[in-house]
């Protein structure tokens, strides 16, 4: 049987985004295993190993390394007689400041660090150092000092050239296979639901995820927010009714989803740029000549 990371589930306090986790010589390890919070790693003193996706390195005294969402990771420390296991762990979630906040043209720098951090990032030179110290700051922080300092640590990490990637390129994290085929899970739900009600909650709960968990995923694989998705299948799913049967606008709008024949004409112009009843005129006149 093949040994699959499992996912984790970071716990998380009300009133913070943003944990810092300080391990000490009680700490062993963990099993082999990913989450969708990001990770900042400073491993201050001990040895033994880790494995960031495909590589298996030794572990680095005053190694710092970034982990992207979902990448499977373990480390595993040896009991040291001549030393301690001293260590601390970050984790955050992508959007930290919302959904949208990496889309700003002033983070374009930070949102390319977080993306290259899907292969695992490991800090060398005089970066590791510098960011030696701002991890072991943010373990003092709370509130906005902690959110403050972690954009400044990501925005020095943006701007050196001191990262050195830890997976081979070809590598792909189990994470991205499973999200793949919850993907495929959640479009197919809504397939087979077009002419229903049709709610993020509902689709959430299909693929295992929180409502506003599966907006970002949803969002991020393709482009759209589920309500925008959901919206283009319904008015694909129309104009082939509209080309293929003898159905009314009205029967066709019902049959798609639509309580309203207003609201349907109305995003059907928004997604075809014309009305429906056109749209049938124009595509039967080509299909005629």
């Amino acid at each position: 049987m093949k040994n699959i990371p499992q996912p984790f589930a970071s716990p998380q306090r009300a009133d913070e985004s943003i944990r810092v986790i300080a391990i000490d010589e009680s700490y062993a390890g963990c099993s082999w295993h990913f989450h969708p919070e990001l990770q900042l790693c400073h491993v201050e003193a001990g040895r033994g190993q880790r494995l960031i996706g495909d590589r298996l390195c030794e572990i680095e005294h005053g190694e710092v390394i970034l982990l992207g969402s979902n990448l499977p990771h373990v480390w595993r420390y040896e009991s040291c007689a001549a030393g301690h296991i001293k260590a601390n762990v970050v984790h955050f979630d992508a959007a930290v400041l919302g959904s949208d906040w990496l889309d700003r043209p002033e983070l374009c720098d930070v949102r390319l660090l977080l993306t290259r951090a899907s292969q695992g990032l490991q800090a060398e030179g005089e970066l590791k150092y510098q960011l030696a110290q701002r991890i072991a700051q943010l373990a003092t922080m709370k509130g906005l000092p902690r959110i403050i300092s972690l954009l400044e640590l990501l925005h020095m990490m943006a701007e050196s050239r001191d990262l050195k990637t830890i997976c081979s390129t070809g590598y792909q994290p189990v994470a991205a296979q499973l999200d793949v085929a919850r993907l495929r899970r959640a479009c197919d739900f809504i397939n087979d639901h077009v002419n229903e009600e049709l709610t993020r909650d509902a689709a959430a709960e299909v693929v295992h995820m929180s409502g506003s968990g599966f907006s970002r995923f949803f969002k991020s694989h393709t482009g759209m927010s589920f309500q925008e998705f959901v919206a283009d299948v319904r008015i694909s799913r129309a104009c082939q009714l509209l080309v293929t049967s003898e159905m009314s606008i009205t029967e066709i709008a019902f049959a798609c989803g639509f309580n309203e024949l207003t609201t349907f004409n109305r995003t059907f112009r928004k997604y075809r740029d014309t009305t429906p009843s056109k749209y049938r005129s124009m595509v039967n006149a080509v299909q005629h000549k």
